[in-house]
């Protein structure tokens, strides 16, 4: 697996894993689905557009076997906090260490830039999300709202 920053031409594979990850949540969680929480693609394809212009480091995808696999998506709030704004990861990439090693390189990169907090919103509804988040905490300093 390789990771590298994303190019314009990765934004239609990461908009089809980020609708893979909003129809996976909307079927698990009721409130997901009446919050409308993530579920507006035009919102994120902007945001998307906006990294990839302004910057691009900010937007980090995993390949394999020549296809997106994953990617993490966030912003600097401040001179010391971050935010994990989006993760998703092929639903048949699930439990392989996608999401952990895009998280790492997205902190890590970030930690060399003084960011020494990272912010994290997950629904708590969704207990799976909420594990992987929790176990990532303590090393990378996330405050998961």
């Amino acid at each position: 697996m390789n990771l590298r920053v994303a190019s314009p031409d990765d934004l239609p594979a990461i908009l089809d894993l980020w609708a893979e990850r909003t129809a996976l949540h909307q079927k698990l969680s009721a409130h997901h689905l009446k919050s409308g929480s993530g579920s507006d693609p035009l919102r994120i394809a902007d945001r998307l557009r906006s990294a990839l212009a302004t910057e691009p480091a900010l937007l980090l995808v995993a390949e394999a076997d020549r296809a997106l696999v994953g990617f993490v998506f966030g912003q600097v709030l401040d001179e010391k906090r971050a935010e994990i704004a989006a993760l998703a990861i092929d639903l048949h990439r699930y439990h392989a260490g996608v999401g952990r090693r895009l998280v790492y390189a997205f902190c890590a990169q970030l930690m060399e830039r003084g960011i020494s907090q990272f912010i994290v919103t997950a629904p708590r509804s969704l207990a799976v999300e909420q594990a992987f988040w929790h176990s990532l905490r303590t090393e990378w300093n996330l405050e998961l709202l």
